[in-house]
């Protein structure tokens, strides 16, 4: 049954960020005309700027023996891009990365990964979009996300 939630929370996931659509971003920055941006609206032309959106895992907690699923989701909010890594790491250690390739604005991807803690305790999750800074990312504000999980 616990695969069967998984399974069905993937396909949940990958169908929501497949069906997800913008309106394309206007000629005009709504900054330059004194509004306020929103960090998941389609960034105007003229740069890189992918987002880390959510970091959801299949349960909140976990006994040490359980499997933990992380499901990552980044959209890119700038011109299109190709080779965008994703790391995934257990309080600041990298244990996975992910690339990603985006070929227009607005486009939303989502990832899956494996964790086998190894003791009980709290523990912190995060992703981080680009996190060796190539890709001179307009705006690395929203470079990351994170969400914390409990084993035991």
């Amino acid at each position: 049954m616990k695969y069967q939630f998984l399974v069905l929370f993937a396909i949940a996931a990958i169908i929501l960020a497949g069906c997800a659509r913008q309106e394309p971003a206007s000629t005009a920055s709504p900054a330059a005309a004194g509004a306020k941006t929103d960090a998941t609206a389609p960034a105007a032309s003229g740069g890189v700027d992918v987002a880390a959106i959510n970091l959801t895992a299949s349960s909140p907690s976990y006994s040490p023996a359980d499997r933990v699923s992380f499901y990552p989701v980044v959209q890119n909010l700038g011109d299109a891009v190709t080779g965008v890594d994703v790391g995934l790491y257990i309080d600041n250690k990298l244990i996975h990365t992910f690339t990603f390739d985006f070929k227009k604005s607005g486009e939303m991807k989502s990832g899956l990964f494996t964790w086998y803690p190894e003791k009980e305790g709290s523990y912190s999750a995060k992703i981080a979009v680009d996190p060796d800074s190539r890709l001179n990312d307009k705006n690395p504000a929203n470079n990351q996300f994170s969400t914390n999980i409990q084993i035991g």
